[in-house]
């Protein structure tokens, strides 16, 4: 196909690029430089080729132990790859990245200089074959691992081929491709040759964005100069000011008037909720124990997989150490152990497993939305055979990862400082989960548990550890405390078993020599949780950051999972967001998106909106989104189609790993779930508008909201708002720029 766009031509030596770009206030002052180097690699549409380039990018990347991230960050020449690093086979041509951000400028030619010299170093020593084997066991893994998205997952992959001239069944030969692959490797030299042939050149592109102060005041004259010319060029159009005004006026009015017309959808094909079964199959499970651990047992065809879910229940944990929760899982994976470097536990997880994983879990009682249970969540999967490995690396790694070794506080720094270094970034990719999270903080029990250790107030903890100098005790002691809370906590454990009917008396064996050999019973902790958390409405909470952009949440308390009234709310979420918040907020307010949701199991419903230039106008429509929905006359088609949007996410599939797993985590039975089915299915007009009434109108005094962006000038604490500094920058901007960026966005 000759219309297949390539990338330019590297292939007359190094090129540079360097760009101006915003502060990060999370990095220090003389570290604020990203920079990258990248390589075009082959033809895509050899699939061989293209296999091998990724498996090589892995081997050079992935991990603690690989060769760049020992070269570049355990160097110190900055904290984090930066969002590029890696192979990209999506193009024509493949693309080989490596980069890093919070670089300081004396280091920036040093870490193209640490790539070259890492390459050739790989290149003279050579691959080693066990982490070529274990890479290739996740992937005839991950082809194992039956999930409910397995078919779109194989379009999306292979669409970007498609679409360059890949041959589909090449590229759906998975086997034929490891084989060729493996017998490539056997000759000798095969990834090496690759590496020589498209890395030990100087045929790059270096990208450098080097921090600028007037970053944010630049890009806004630039917008500014940008809607000047366009305003010009409408007024040549049309002859004059006056007229390109007019007739824009005319058009803008035009579309108004259509956004407010109710569209006729009787014409497109639609299921309907007389299809859907008032009834839904049982996923079977049997409970049993074992050592005196509740153990949930989901027999199911599983390709030859077993997987692990275990969760290691907390009473009252104090506060001071469940910030430290999402670390102590950081640094599980990252320490090592006094007989096991990080990188040999890393080649057998990937050897011997599909992957563990540790975690902090919350939640909420379906009865209750005051009692939430806390604790840590320990996961994980492999073949039948190997399960005995699994168990063995999760005891390891709990039990003995060192916090007292010569290389603990030096890899913790590593951690923090990554976890600092792309704070802003995080929040700028979902700004409205945050500013969400800190809503139902004020409102919920686990809305406030998920804020320490998820949040806002997660990333501020991180930034104020990544700012000292060095890991003392008072950081050590707290990750120490929570792993001799879990050692000790078998009494609080609750364990869920997914495997094949033939491998369960393996699997009971294997897991019981697992929980007699890792933990005890000398904890006094309780399974059951009361919240005795203490909860501050943040009835209007300005959080100033560095962005052109806002994010905002609202959250508003409502009634347990299992109480009747709940239904008609989760009905009433799809009506508000896709009849008039979609509207109001996104084709008129000029945001990327917004809407309502319902969150049944903790008790919340909320509202957000992201990417927004106009927070004020957002700010109005929730003010009076309640009386909206009391006042509207639903038609039958609306309450239709919001039902089929609830039942299309409540009967979705599900991959056979989380079968059973809602029971597990949350205690939600099999009768729970239908008798709210039922409830869902026979809301009615009546009920939806009884539920406005009562939880959004009547119910607003009880609200929590938070908005995320730069301080203006309706941000007044005589309004009621309350600013939370949280040392990212922010600040105030003019009403200058803010009329700047509202006229940009609508054009």
């Amino acid at each position: 196909d000759s219309d297949i766009k390539v990338p330019e031509s590297l292939d007359n030596g190094p090129r540079y690029i360097t760009v101006k770009g915003p502060l990060d206030p999370l990095n220090p002052a003389d570290s604020q430089f990203k920079t990258s180097v990248t390589w075009l690699m082959g033809d895509t549409s050899n699939v061989l080729e293209n296999f091998s380039l990724s498996i090589i990018s892995s081997l050079l990347m992935d991990g603690y132990g690989s060769p760049l991230y020992r070269n570049l960050i355990e160097a110190g020449l900055g904290p984090d790859f930066s969002p590029n690093t890696g192979f990209d086979g999506s193009g024509k041509r493949g693309v080989f990245s490596v980069g890093l951000n919070g670089v300081k400028q004396e280091n920036v030619p040093k870490v193209k200089e640490a790539v070259m010299e890492t390459l050739r170093q790989v290149r003279e020593k050579g691959f080693d074959q066990s982490k070529i084997d274990g890479i290739l066991h996740q992937l005839e893994l991950s082809l194992k691992h039956k999930t409910a998205n397995f078919g779109m997952s194989i379009i999306q992959r292979l669409k970007p081929g498609w679409f360059n001239g890949v041959d589909v069944f090449d590229a759906l030969a998975w086997q034929q491709t490891v084989d060729t692959f493996k017998a490539e490797c056997a000759k000798g030299g095969y990834l090496e040759g690759l590496l020589e042939k498209y890395l030990l050149n100087d045929n790059t592109l270096t990208f450098t964005m080097e921090p600028s102060a007037t970053y944010g005041e630049d890009l806004l004259a630039e917008e500014a100069q940008r809607l000047a010319s366009k305003k010009a060029e409408a007024e040549k159009m049309y002859g004059s000011k006056q007229e390109a005004y007019d007739q824009l006026k005319k058009r803008e009015l035009e579309l108004v008037e259509q956004q407010m017309q109710e569209q006729d959808l009787s014409c497109l094909p639609s299921v309907h909720v007389k299809d859907i079964p008032r009834t839904k199959p049982i996923t079977e499970t049997r409970q049993g124990s074992l050592n005196n651990v509740q153990v949930q047992w989901r027999e199911a065809p599983t390709n030859g997989l077993t997987y692990f879910r275990a969760l290691s229940i907390f009473k009252d944990l104090p506060t001071e150490l469940r910030t430290f929760v999402p670390l102590f899982c950081d640094a599980l994976m990252r320490i090592g152990t006094k007989t096991k470097s990080m990188e040999e536990i890393e080649d057998l997880i990937k050897l011997k497993t599909g992957g563990v994983s540790f975690g902090y879990h919350a939640c909420t009682s379906p009865t209750d939305t005051k009692v939430c249970e806390e604790g840590l969540s320990l996961s994980g999967f492999a073949l039948d055979q190997n399960i005995p490995a699994m168990y063995d690396l999760v005891r390891t790694i709990v039990l003995e990862t060192d916090f007292d070794g010569p290389k603990a506080r030096a890899s913790l720094h590593e951690l923090v400082q990554s976890a600092a270094s792309g704070g802003v970034d995080t929040i700028a990719e979902s700004g409205h989960a945050y500013a969400r999270r800190v809503a139902e903080a004020g409102i919920s029990p686990h809305g406030s548990l998920l804020e320490q250790t998820g949040g806002i107030s997660q990333i501020k903890h991180m930034v104020s550890l990544a700012s000292l100098s060095e890991i003392g005790d008072d950081i050590i002691q707290p990750l120490k405390a929570i792993q001799q809370l879990i050692a000790a906590n078998l009494s609080n454990m609750r364990v869920a078993i997914t495997c094949g009917a033939e491998s369960t008396s393996i699997n009971e064996a294997a897991l019981e020599g697992f929980l007699s050999s890792t933990f005890s019973s000398s904890s006094e902790l309780s399974s059951r949780t009361q919240s005795g958390l203490t909860l501050t409405r943040n009835a209007k909470s300005f959080y100033p950051l560095p962005y052109q952009v806002y994010y905002s949440g609202l959250a508003l308390p409502t009634v347990s999972y299992t109480d009747s009234s709940g239904a008609p709310l989760a009905v009433l979420a799809q009506l508000l967001t896709h009849k008039h918040l979609h509207r109001e907020i996104r084709e008129r307010g000029g945001a990327y998106g917004g809407g309502a949701y319902s969150r049944a199991l903790d008790g919340v419903f909320g509202f957000y909106s992201y990417r927004d230039p106009n927070p004020e106008n957002t700010i109005k429509v929730l003010d009076q989104v309640g009386q909206w929905a009391v006042d509207r006359k639903w038609s039958d088609r609306d309450l239709e189609d919001a039902k089929l949007s609830v039942f299309q996410a409540l009967d979705a599939p599900r991959s056979v790993s989380e079968e059973g797993m809602t029971r597990f985590v949350s205690g939600v039975t099999p009768d729970m779930e239908q008798t709210r089915r039922q409830q869902l299915l026979d809301v009615t007009q009546e009920q939806v508008r009884d539920a406005a009434e009562r939880f959004l109108v009547k119910g607003m005094s009880n609200s929590s909201m938070a908005v995320l962006g730069a301080r203006k000038s309706f941000v007044d604490e005589a309004q009621g708002w309350k600013v939370q500094e949280i040392g990212l920058g922010g600040g105030a901007a003019s009403e200058a720029e803010a009329e700047a960026e509202v006229a940009t966005a609508a054009v």
